[in-house]
């Protein structure tokens, strides 16, 4: 065998080596992380309203968008009198489809702001 062909067999088997280790190198980096679990968590309240004489009804539906149907997660229900400051007027739970009520009774003539927020265990 010439030297040529020496010099390249020995960079082919060099080339073949190296290209083994960075799979091993690879498959272990993979390894790693195979137990790892991304999830994204997005909480979200849609809240409705209906009036009745001077009583507010609300329905605040919680959902997720992995899970639209959110069971036993508390909703808080606030109020807002022209702008002021939120002030917590109610707690309820969901039920299995996701969905708390509450009713707010107006005490005065002027602008009322209503919010739900879900509290996430």
């Amino acid at each position: 065998m010439s030297t040529i062909s020496k010099k390249t067999l020995r960079i082919i088997l060099l080339s073949s080596l190296g290209a083994a280790a960075l799979l091993t190198v690879a498959y272990a980096a993979m390894n790693i992380g195979s137990n790892t679990v991304h999830v994204d968590v997005d909480y979200q309240v849609a809240l409705s309203y209906t009036v009745t004489g001077a009583t507010v009804n609300l329905d605040a539906v919680v959902s997720n968008g992995a899970s639209p149907d959110v069971g036993g997660i508390v909703v808080e229900f606030y109020y807002s009198y022209y702008g002021s400051t939120l002030t917590l007027f109610d707690t309820q739970t969901t039920d299995a489809s996701g969905l708390a009520q509450s009713t707010y009774s107006i005490t005065a003539n002027g602008s009322y702001d209503f919010q739900a927020i879900a509290i996430i265990p």
